[in-house]
Order: structure tokens, then C-alpha cells, then sequence
């Protein structure tokens, strides 16, 4: 209705703003842009993950950044065809594909449509890529970093052996000068590392994580405790050449893969993830049907599917979890019968994975007592006496025998493997499952010790199998065919628990005589409003196998908050 206004006006080009919002951007960037490309008009926009994208106008674009379609508010975006389940989305330099892992696999697809490309498949990487302007794409797996040519080939290590550390978060340097990585040594400690062009030794810079350059010349990382920081890098020399100075604060970090959640444009435009409130749980009994009923509606706490843990005991009259509270974890024991929970442990800044004793009188769990380096202890149940070291170096989940006479556990390394311990016998752990082509873990015996179910992906997924103990080699046998994880033994024996790719927990009813098969498999109900894991079980079993203790999401959390900032460095 005001366009006879801009008629009048003689002028050749009209710059249009919501009145609603307030704009902090270079619009004669905007406007040089427009010109260059003698288009009719330009639209201005950013990118957001696709679950924010329903509260903004959708746009879809060719490779020379015409739009060809726009969506109002869609209530439900579509999603780039052929990405369905990806992860870990970079864009390529100039804009118009994206790089993405999909199962197992990387790949790449161009924005302008047609099928994804496979770039290599069966890699098992860790989601941690870049894809840098030499035409070549980088990658972190089991605790190296390797590239390989966008349009395949073979993959090449790139970075050597840094001191115990594992190197992830590749970013590749302007003109393939080189790479920034984040070298993390445990759950609350990491460096920022430069490699050259040719690979090989890493320099270590600075405590941080997440590393960007910036065009304006500096690099951009965040402390452990979400304090972004900027220093004056020389490209040349691969160095910097200041002190590290604080630009903002409050920035996410994601433990424990130890990622900051921010991205820098080409342009100066930074954008962060804000924390949120961090969940609480609440502990529930959840029988066979899938109906839910607190243990004890005050007692909240926080966890997520890495740190939190729990066991009941042999009784079942006693519940030992894992919290998290004020960047620690901690275990905790709690009396079923109404009593509060009581602190368990008191050292370091990591203790989870509890597992009682055959006769309840101990609780073993995995804890970082010697500055970040994890130990297998135990200590008595009743909180009495001192923590005894069982083992050290490494170990992600133990289990008791019934008998009380195995330890099995699974390592914490590149290759996730399972070993067992006799107890007062054996000095170090025996080798059950070592098989650097696999990641074995999460071992659980039988009741009557003769059987030792665990997770593997030797197929591509992780799936649930069953194999003889303590001679793993005379029977094996695959439960699940369609995703499983987070096996657990009924008290009987005479089933076997997971939860199945779809988030169903499983039961298997199982025989043993004369050897061990499955005779039959029943989903029991959806578990997708209870806390899980892969790594390891977030519930147990009652004696009675009549219900199971889970963890509840207490509802009321803040989300995470995404926050745009343009023109970072414009002012200096």
C-alpha cells in the first residue's frame, strides 16, 4: 500500500526492514552484494538447526544462491533428501554441499539436490569433521585425525601421537596451512593443538577446546568453563603472537566429548548455544507394561546418558546412582524403604558406574582419583573404611559375578575391549574380547556365572550378544538383529533385557540346557521417556523381574538458548 512512496522517491535501490526486529549487520555489504549479481531483489538469512526452523520463513537455494522455493513457518521442514539420521553437518568452503556422517557412514550432498555421495563408508568415525578449501576432508577417529579427498580415495593419518591425549575437533587453517585440534586428556581437561600441512607432531598452543580462526587473524577457542577467548595467531609461523584475551562468556560445553557449541562466520558473525537449566531426574519403579511410579517424589537430581548410573542391590532394598552436582558426579546410596540418600563418594570429580558385591557389603565403581586418570575401587556399602584400588587405567564398566569370585570389565580405549578379573587370584585382568576391528563393551554375567552377554558392532550397529564364560570361544550367539543395547539379566536368569534400536526395552526369554539359546523375544513397552545410554545400563531389575528402576526426566528445564552475534570483531 506504500509502494506509490517508493515510486516518488527516484531511488534505484530500496533496503527493506522489519519494523518488528532489531537488525546489527553491514547492509552495504548486503547492497554490494545485490548489485554484483544484478538480481531483482536479495533476501538476507541465516541458518538454523531444523528443529528452530518452523518459528522462521524456509528458503531453498541453487548453487548460485537463487531462491527457488520459500516456505512460511513451516510446521514441519523438510529436511535435505537422503539425510535422514545424520549427523555432524559441515558445509563444503563454497557453500553449496554439506558434509555429514550417516551410520557409519561419510558423506557428502550438494544443496542443489541429487543423492548423497559416499565418501567412505564403514569408518565408525567420531563426529568431529571439517572440510577445508584444499578439496580435502578431515576426520577424528580413535584418537587421531585423517583426511581424505572429498570425491573419495583412500583415507591418511594425518596427526601423530600426542602424549596420552586423543586429537579431535580438526580445523583446517586458511589455504590448507595447517590444522587447529583439541587435544582432550580426560572429561575436564584439554589443549589446543596446531599441526602443519605435512601432519605428524603437534604443537600444543593453550588450555581450551574448539578452536576456529577467525579472518580477522585470531584464533577463537572456549575454556572448559565457557569463556570464549581470542588471541592473534600468525599463520606463518603457526604461533600466536599475544595473550589470550576474553570476548564473552556463558558459552555450552558439552561434556564429555568436551565441545563448545559456537560457530564463526566468514564474515565476523559468531553463533553460540547459551546453556539452559541443566535436566533433572527423578528415580521410578516402571513395571512390565510400561506404567511408571516415583520411589520418592522429592528426591530430584541431575545426570545424562554419559555420567549417570545406577544398581539396586542383591536385595533390592538399596539404590546406588550416580548424580551430577556442580560439575562433579558423585554416588549416592539410598535405602528403598524411605530413608534419604546418603553421599557415597567424597575424591575426585568423576565416580559412576556403581556395582555391588555378590553379598551387598561392597559397591565398586569407576572414579578419576589420581588427577584424571580412572581407577576401578570399591568401597564397603555402609560408607565405613577406605576406598581399595581394584584396578587402573582406563575401565568404563565392571560387573560382579553372583558367586563373587569375577570382576568383568570393559576398557575405556580406541577399541572398547572386555576382559575379567579373578578376584583374589589374578594379578591383571585376562583378554576376553580384544578385537581392534570391533568395539566390545558392557559386560554382564549371567546369575549362575555361565554366560556373559555384551554389546558389539562388529556388524555396522551395535546388537546384543551372548557368549560362554569364562571360555568365551566355545559359544556365541547374537540376541538382537535390530539394534540393542543395555543388556541386563533378569534375577531368574531365565531372560535377558535390552533396549532395541526403536528405544523398546526387550525381554528374551532364554534356556541354557544342554546349551544356551533364545526361544522367544517380546517388546515390553516404549522406553523412550527414560534416561539411556549405549555405553552402559540406566536401569536394573527388582528380584521379583516383576519391574525395573529407571530415571525420569523432572519436567521444567530451560532449553538451550542459540544466540547470534554479527560484526564479532568489529570494534577492535
Amino acid at each position: 500500500q506504500n509502494l506509490y512512496m517508493l515510486e516518488r522517491s527516484g531511488a534505484d535501490t530500496v533496503l527493506i526492514l522489519s519494523a518488528d526486529h532489531i537488525y546489527r549487520m553491514d547492509y552495504a555489504a548486503m547492497v554490494a552484494e545485490h548489485k554484483a549479481r544484478g538480481a531483482d531483489v536479495s533476501i538476507a538469512s541465516m541458518r538454523v538447526p531444523v528443529d528452530e526452523a518452523r518459528a522462521f520463513g524456509v528458503m531453498s537455494v541453487d548453487d548460485a544462491g537463487a531462491i527457488t522455493a520459500f516456505e512460511e513457518k513451516p510446521a514441519e521442514p523438510t529436511p535435505i533428501p537422503g539425510t535422514e539420521g545424520a549427523t555432524a553437518p559441515v558445509f563444503s568452503p563454497d557453500g553449496t554441499s554439506v558434509l555429514f556422517m550417516q551410520d557409519n557412514d561419510l558423506k557428502t550432498v550438494s544443496l542443489a539436490g541429487g543423492p548423497p555421495f559416499t565418501v567412505v563408508d564403514g569408518l565408525e568415525a567420531e563426529p568431529f569433521l571439517d572440510w577445508g578449501s584444499d578439496g580435502l576432508i578431515y576426520y577424528a577417529r580413535g584418537g587421531y585425525i585423517y583426511r581424505v579427498p572429498a570425491e573419495g580415495g583412500e583415507p591418511e593419518q594425518v596427526t601423530a601421537e600426542f602424549r596420552g591425549a586423543d586429537v579431535r575437533l580438526p580445523h583446517v587453517l586458511p589455504d590448507g596451512r595447517g590444522l587447529l585440534v583439541t587435544l582432550r586428556r580426560n572429561f575436564w581437561t584439554a589443549g589446543i593443538g596446531v599441526v602443519g600441512p605435512e601432519g605428524g607432531e603437534i604443537g600444543q598452543l593453550f588450555p581450551g577446546t574448539t578452536a576456529r580462526y577467525s579472518a580477522s587473524g585470531e584464533i577463537v577457542y572456549a575454556t572448559m568453563q565457557g569463556e570464549l577467548m581470542a588471541v592473534p595467531f600468525d599463520l606463518d609461523r603457526l604461533e600466536p603472537t599475544g595473550s589470550p584475551v576474553a570476548i564473552l562468556e556463558g558459552v555450552l560445553v558439552r561434556n564429555p566429548v568436551s565441545t563448545a557449541e559456537f560457530a564463526l562466520s566468514g564474515t565476523g558473525s559468531l553463533v553460540y548455544f547459551a546453556p539452559g537449566t541443566p535436566p533433572s531426574y527423578q528415580a521410578v519403579w516402571v513395571d512390565r507394561g510400561g506404567r511408571a511410579s516415583e520411589i520418592d517424589p522429592g528426591w530430584t537430581f541431575g545426570g545424562d546418558g554419559r555420567w549417570s548410573s545406577l544398581a539396586l542391590s542383591p536385595t533390592g532394598d538399596r539404590l546406588a546412582l550416580s548424580a551430577i552436582d556442580n560439575g562433579g558426579v558423585d554416588i549416592w546410596i539410598k535405602s528403598l524403604d524411605g530413608a534419604p540418600a546418603e553421599r557415597f563418594t567424597f575424591t575426585g570429580r568423576g565416580n559412576h558406574r556403581p556395582a555391588w558385591s555378590h553379598d551387598g557389603a561392597y559397591v565398586a565403581y569407576a572414579g578419576d582419583r589420581s588427577q584424571g586418570e580412572w581407577e576401578t575401587v570399591r568401597r564397603r556399602s555402609d560408607g565405613t573404611g577406605e576406598v581399595e584400588t581394584l584396578m587402573s587405567g582406563g575401565v568404563n564398566t565392571a560387573h560382579y559375578s553372583r558367586d563373587g569370585d569375577w570382576l568383568v570389565y570393559a576398557m575405556e580405549s580406541s577399541s572398547a575391549d572386555i576382559f575379567a578379573l579373578r578376584l583374589g587370584v589374578d594379578r591383571v585382568g585376562r583378554a576376553l574380547l580384544a578385537d581392534d576391528a570391533y568395539h566390545e563393551f558392557n559386560p554382564v554375567l549371567s546369575p549362575d556365572g555361565r554366560w556373559l552377554a555384551y554389546n558389539s558392532d562388529e556388524t555396522g550397529r551395535f546388537e546384543v550378544y551372548v557368549r560362554s564364560f569364562p571360555d568365551v570361544g566355545s559359544l556365541k550367539r547374537q540376541v538382537s538383529t535390530e539394534g540393542g543395547t543395555e543388556a541386563v539379566w533378569s534375577r531368574s536368569g531365565r531372560e535377558l533385557f535390552y533396549r532395541n534400536g526403536a528405544g523398546e526395552l526387550v525381554s528374551v526369554e532364554v534356556i541354557d540346557e544342554p546349551t544356551f539359546s533364545v526361544r522367544a523375544q517380546s517388546v515390553l513397552f516404549s522406553a523412550a521417556d527414560f534416561l539411556a545410554s549405549f555405553s552402559h545400563p540406566i536401569y536394573d531389575v527388582r528380584p521379583d523381574d516383576q519391574a525395573f528402576v529407571m530415571l525420569r526426566e523432572v519436567a521444567g528445564r530451560e532449553p538451550d538458548r542459540l544466540i547470534l552475534v554479527q560484526n564479532l570483531f568489529g570494534s577492535r
